[in-house]
């Protein structure tokens, strides 16, 4: 299957490199004193971490003045010093270098710039709360250069140059390492899952199984373990002498003559760290339901086109923790059932407004009825899920990425997230005008008004009040794409006989300096249509016709 390629938003990204001369960031401006350069000095590195979260860092330290930062690995290098004598930039296509001295004062303001903190800081994009962190780094004793992954209690880091496999091994022994011992479908994914995030650049490496002869040849592990035949069978590994395992990305676990060379995967042995329980819903949970609000809180973001209202949190939880956090703010996380969401996420994401690549949303794998599902209990629907790697197995989520847009990942691991507030919107059988905030449908059968009144409130709607000039005109527009079968419908007005006057079906009184430019005089029994010809026209109302029915709608500020 071929998977998207978002090749406009590629050329974006880099045109945004090219030109942009500043990095704007919930209003504050990042400068950048060179693009596609860093300064030829070493300081202490950060990582992962944003741009603006890594001029923080630079702005609140007494020893820093200049930093240089990698967006592709999420880094951060904290500068002693300036361009100066002895100090050049140098030509470093994927980085930036940006000055201290340069940057706005208002990005050093706020809890971070005066707490008392001697690691990680991070400023809220609600502004409500701070959190200070330590620097990312290992819960156990995982060198520096190494990966670590608490979700396997996996410490390991690939060489890219190719060896055969007792040179691997003896290269890993050298370091104080091992070639790894992938035993777990949990270190597989992890290996699978850096791959996917560029953190390894070859799809295969060698790890540290091979045949040992003997008076009868078998699969082992580096130490002497012998690989579990369960294990053997479910990949497929034949007994053969001479042969050894590397990590495919394609079969996951296979196997090569060990005088072949390929590059290796060495890793050191760490004591698991107890791992807090993620409990993640299944069919047997009771799934909350989520109220529906009709307005989007002013510290959330609000995309009428999208009917979305949601909050980014910066913060890295399990998932679990993640959807308690959201439920906290009378949110839950977030939906992203539709490829325009998706963009969203992605513009919000190239205008500066996160500042990761990748966030939990509201989907897990149920491992009762083996299927994904939202976090509102509905089942993903897989013509969604088919566009992007996405396999699921249990104990997976999903996140938004950068580059594939969903992506699943071990819930236990921790990432930022996404929250959103469900509000009240159009449903997917009306038509959305986000411009005139108009929720409408066409009913095409013929009904008198009062019929027709009566229909519109069966499916939660009425009778379509089209108070301005812009609705008219939208409706005409739907005629002229022939969106609309007739050229007269009903609407929401009728002469009230106890005031003789023009009443909308709301009660209000329609304003008579708004009628006096259609064709209307008034009297009793007498309703009004949109026409295709004067727009606004009266008939009896015991004629039939078909109709407009809308949904009012408040459109969140």
């Amino acid at each position: 299957m071929e998977l998207p390629l978002h090749k406009d938003k590629y050329a974006l990204f880099i045109f945004a490199y090219l030109i942009t001369i500043c990095h704007k960031c919930y209003g504050v401006t990042l400068v950048v004193n060179g693009y596609g350069q860093t300064l030829n000095t070493s300081g202490p590195l950060l990582t992962p971490i944003g741009q603006k979260q890594c001029m923080k860092e630079c702005l609140r330290r007494g020893d820093c003045l200049s930093v240089n930062y990698w967006r592709s690995q999420l880094r951060c290098q904290l500068n002693p010093a300036v361009v100066g004598p002895g100090l050049a930039l140098i030509p470093d296509s994927s980085g930036v270098y940006m000055e201290k001295s340069s940057q706005p004062q208002d990005l050093s303001t706020g809890p971070c710039s005066t707490i008392s903190c001697a690691q990680t800081c991070t400023d809220l994009s609600n502004g409500g709360r701070t959190f200070c962190g330590p620097t990312v780094k290992a819960s156990v004793d995982c060198p520096a250069g190494f990966l670590w992954r608490p979700a396997a209690s996996l410490c390991y880091k690939a060489t890219d140059i190719s060896m055969t496999w007792s040179e691997a091994d003896a290269y890993c022994v050298s370091i104080g390492a091992r070639l790894a011992k992938l035993d777990t479908d949990a270190k597989i994914n992890i290996v699978d899952s850096d791959y996917n995030g560029s953190a390894l650049v070859t799809h295969q490496y060698y790890i540290g199984g091979s045949v040992v002869s003997g008076a009868t040849s078998e699969w082992q592990w580096v130490g002497g373990t012998p690989i579990d035949p369960a294990f053997q069978t479910l990949y497929s590994l034949t007994l053969t002498d001479g042969q050894c395992l590397l990590w495919d990305l394609t079969t996951r676990l296979s196997q090569y003559a060990c005088t072949f060379a390929f590059p290796a995967l060495c890793e050191v042995p760490v004591t698991p760290v107890p791992q807090t329980t993620t409990t993640i819903p299944t069919t047997t949970t009771t799934t909350t339901t989520q109220p529906l609000a009709t307005t989007c809180p002013s510290h959330f973001r609000w995309s009428a086109t999208n009917n979305l209202c949601y909050f980014v949190e910066e913060i890295n939880f399990t998932w679990q923790d993640a959807k308690t956090n959201c439920e906290s703010m009378g949110a839950r996380l977030a939906i992203l059932d539709t490829a325009a969401k998706l963009d969203l996420i992605f513009s919000d994401y190239m205008s500066s407004l996160l500042l990761y690549w990748r966030y939990y949303i509201g989907g897990y794998f149920d491992d009762v009825i083996y299927d994904w599902k939202w976090i509102n209990g509905s089942v993903i629907d897989p013509n969604h899920l088919m566009n992007y790697p996405v396999a699921g197995i249990p104990g997976v989520c999903l996140l938004w990425t950068d580059i594939d847009y969903l992506y699943d990942y071990p819930c236990d691991m921790v990432f930022p997230s996404i929250c959103e507030i469900p509000i009240k919107g159009c449903p997917s059988n009306f038509r959305w005008d986000a411009s005139l905030n108009m929720c409408y449908f066409v009913e095409e059968t013929h009904m008198i008004w009062q019929d027709a009144k009566t229909n519109c409130e069966s499916i939660g709607a009425r009778l379509a009040i089209l108070d301005t000039v812009a609705k008219l005109d939208l409706i005409w527009n739907d005629y002229m794409a022939s969106t609309l079968l007739y050229f007269d419908y009903f609407i929401g007005g009728i002469f009230n006989d106890s005031v003789m006057d023009w009443k909308w079906i709301n009660g209000s009184f329609i304003e008579p300096s708004y009628l006096m430019n259609y064709p209307v005089g008034g009297g009793t029994g007498m309703c009004l249509l949109w026409s295709d010809i004067y727009y606004i026209d009266e008939y009896p109302c015991d004629i039939t016709f078909p109709s407009i029915c809308e949904i009012p709608f408040s459109s969140p500020p």
